[in-house]
Parts: structure tokens; sequence; C-alpha cells
């Protein structure tokens, strides 16, 4: 799927949208492997296509059985005794033409040596701590991401690993406010204090601009460092404002989306220390 066609841009309009362009070109070139087409396994295969990746990969080994139609939408009476992956890949191919859509009918085991096609391997079912701790350690080796997640009546799992040093764009996904500026100090480190209608605190280390302060221009279209919060609305700022003109009135305050890197464990290091 090319996401710079007209046709694609208007076909994934509202999801473009929601999601912006680039991350959407990233997903566009995703190749997906999902491990069990149980009932987790069919709702997040179904999901995956439908957001349109390049290719969707099912594996499964197990025969469909009576149980499986409890939750496993894809599944008739006419499959029991058929692969669950074989008879679940046409009907995800005809959720969206624009997604490759493939099947694996061999044991998940079989696959550990040739996870570097793939960008994520979803584990939807338990394979043994010794199976999960191996896809997870080639996935972690070759640089693919890894999800293992599974429900088991009211109980369910997940555990996820982005990598090492994996660069978060966006922490929480909100809009970001802007704020009305009350005062700023004349000083080395300036405090900048804000309107009260300041609902999401500002976050020490975070990139905030300034703009349409009158009498101290200096500041204007700057990009500041939070210091230091010294109450609910006044705010330590990496700005030397001691020789600036004096701060008249007026100003607005945003805050700036700043990129985090987040280092994940291995899923066997989460199994020897949980909690650490």
């Amino acid at each position: 799927m090319d996401v710079e066609t007209d046709e694609v841009k208007d076909r994934w309009s509202r999801y473009i949208g929601a999601m912006g362009i680039e991350a959407v070109k990233k997903q566009a070139q995703a190749n997906v492997l999902v491990l069990g087409a149980n009932s987790l396994g069919i709702e997040t295969a179904k999901n995956i296509v439908l957001s349109g990746v390049k290719s969707l990969t099912l594996q499964d080994s197990h025969n469909a059985s009576f149980l499986d139609l409890s939750g496993q939408f894809f599944l008739t009476e006419s499959d029991m005794g058929h692969n669950r992956a074989a008879k679940s890949a046409k009907k995800l191919q005809e959720l969206n033409a624009y997604v490759k859509v493939e099947h694996i009918s061999a044991q998940a085991e079989t696959l550990l040596g040739s996870l570097e096609k793939y960008t994520i391997v979803v584990v939807t079912e338990p394979l043994g701590q010794k199976l999960e701790n191996q896809i997870n350690e080639e996935c972690r080796s070759k640089k693919v991401k890894n999800i293992v997640s599974y429900c088991k009546g009211l109980v369910a799992r997940l555990f996820v690993d982005l990598g090492e040093e994996f660069l978060v764009v966006d922490r929480d996904g909100e809009e970001l406010p802007e704020i009305m500026v009350q005062s700023i100090s004349q000083e080395k480190e300036a405090v900048v204090e804000l309107t009260q209608n300041n609902k999401q605190p500002l976050v020490e280390g975070e990139m905030v601009s300034v703009d349409q302060v009158v009498g101290m221009e200096g500041v204007n279209k700057k990009v500041f460092k939070v210091l230091k919060q010294l109450s609910l609305n006044k705010y330590h700022l990496d700005c030397d404002t001691s020789s600036m003109a004096e701060y008249q009135r007026g100003g607005v305050l945003k805050a700036l989306k700043t990129q985090v890197k987040v280092n994940n464990r291995s899923l066997a290091h989460c199994h020897e220390t949980p909690l650490s």
C-alpha cells in the first residue's frame, strides 16, 4: 500500500488524520507475524489487517474444535478438524485487498531462525516459557519487535519488547494546549507564571515555546527547558531574562512533544525479576 497515492490517501483519510502520515507510512511497510489463530489471535490479526500493514502471516498448528466457536468468529462448524490458520486466512484477506495475508500450519518452534523477515512478532497463546524466551531473544538480536499476550478466562498477560533505545515520539497522544502567560520575572533562570486554567502541569525537562509576549519580546518564538515546578502555575525556565525588557502583558506558552528513548527488558529478564 502506497500512502502517497491519492486513492490511498482518500481511502485512509480518517486513519491518517488520527495517526499522522509518518506513522501510517511505517505501518504500511510492516510485516507482521501472529502466532496463534485462537480467539485473541484472530481478533489481533483482524485489527492488523484492517489497519493496513504490508503483510500479515498467521501461524497455527491446531485444528479447529467446537471450543473455538465460542470466540473465533471466522470459524464455523464446517471447519471442524481443519487447520485454524488455513481456514481463517482467506476471510482475513477479504477484509483488505491491500494487505498480503499468508498462513503457516507448522509448529511455532519451526520458525526459529527465520524471524528477521518480520517487523514484529505477536504471540497470542501460551507456547511455554522456554520457546517464548527463544522467540524473544531472536527478535531482540534481529531488531524485531515482540509482543506476548494471551487470555485465560478473566486473567490476561501482556509483555511488550520494542527493543533497546526505542524512540517514543509522542508519549501520550494528547493534543498539547496553549497556556496564557501571566508574568515572567527578570533573572538568570526566569520564573514564568501561568493562568489558573492550566490543567496539565508541565514536567521537569520538558521543552516549551513562548510567543506573543509584550514588553519582554526577547522570549518570543524561543524554546526553553522547564527546570523546576515551583507551584501549581509557576515554573523555573532555562531562560536568562535578566537583561531583557520588563514583562508587560500577554504571552502564550505551549509544551512541545519531545522524543524519549526507552530501553525494553528481555522476556527472560522479566521472568527472573518481574518487578525490577
